[in-house]
């Protein structure tokens, strides 16, 4: 077997390396590695692909398969909506109970939520409230994240098609606390809203910041709840079979002071309504895939076609 595995797209009639990922790294990351890669590739390309093991055309038979090739080839039909590398990124907003008059309405509807940090019992009120999309993308991009989706999830659907707007003090801490927030006076769409969001501890939250973890939703298009390892001691109370899965993508990170492991569950909610649907949270998780793993050539390549985007959307006076 190869010790790394590399990815190729097809740009302007040239084939470039995207990825290239060790072997070892895959296996801690899935069990299922070839459904895994061709997820991260069809996320990263924006439209659903296969692999194929040559230039002849000739597709994966076997996505099962835990025997590797070297280098395989993402083709899709469509032409590509590459993701942002920049999906995920600085944050948090960090607002201890112990300031309540500088709490968020965004921190205060996340924590009646989550009351802790999902994956660990460290105090909600000392906890950071993450956008999974980076507040400074702003709602036209979290749009495009809902829109160019490639799940199916009913979850998704529901949250592209609401719209809403929203008016809503700051809460104390007791109502927090308590779960005294009224959801309904939130957004229901865009970056700010409640879907957009999760409660961690401060330095789990500092990992996902710095790309050394991320977060999978599954099941997606491509990947199975059983697809993704499990620990021994995972939550068994899966909504629908839901996973919310925290992966650790810089080996030799001492998880100690986070609380929680590799390929730890969230604790999900009685309902997913206001959970964080696949299409925003995979996003995110492809993005820091693509920083730690991806080709320097690429990622200067979707940079540069992010910019010409923002550009765009700017002259046009969004």
């Amino acid at each position: 077997m190869a010790l790394n595995v590399q990815i190729y797209l097809c740009i302007n009639v040239e084939w470039i390396p995207v990825l290239t990922i060790p072997t070892t790294e895959l296996s801690r990351l899935a069990t299922k590695p070839l459904k895994w890669l061709r997820f991260v590739s069809s996320m990263i390309y924006g439209r659903e692909g296969f692999l194929y093991v040559d230039l002849d055309g000739v597709e994966v038979s076997d996505y099962d398969s835990t025997s590797l090739r070297g280098s395989y080839y993402f083709w899709a039909k469509e032409p590509p909506r590459f993701i942002d590398v920049d999906s995920k990124g600085c944050s948090a907003t960090p607002t201890p109970a112990y300031f309540p008059h500088e709490s968020s309405v965004f921190r205060d509807a996340i924590a009646a939520r989550d009351k802790h940090c999902v994956f660990s019992d460290f105090r909600g009120e000392l906890c950071f409230a993450l956008h999974i999309i980076p507040l400074h993308k702003g709602d036209d991009y979290f749009r495009l994240v809902v829109d160019q989706r490639l799940e199916t999830d009913s979850d998704s659907e529901g949250l592209k098609n609401k719209m809403t707007g929203w008016s809503i003090t700051s809460h104390s801490l007791e109502d927090v606390i308590s779960g005294n927030v009224n959801h309904e006076a939130l957004p229901t769409e865009g970056v700010e809203c409640i879907r957009n969001g999760l409660l961690l501890n401060p330095n789990l939250h500092k990992l996902i910041e710095v790309s050394y973890a991320a977060l999978l939703r599954t099941p997606n298009f491509a990947l199975s709840s059983d697809d993704i390892p499990r620990l021994p001691d995972s939550p068994s109370s899966e909504t629908d079979g839901c996973r919310l899965t925290l992966q650790i993508l810089e080996p030799g990170v001492d998880l100690r002071c986070t609380l929680s492991q590799h390929n730890a569950d969230a604790r999900t909610p009685e309902t997913l309504d206001d959970w964080p649907p696949a299409s925003v949270v995979n996003v995110a998780y492809c993005s820091a895939v693509l920083r730690k793993w991806g080709s320097p050539v690429f990622v200067e390549h979707v940079n540069v076609l992010e910019r010409e985007r923002c550009c765009d959307v700017s002259e046009v006076g969004f």
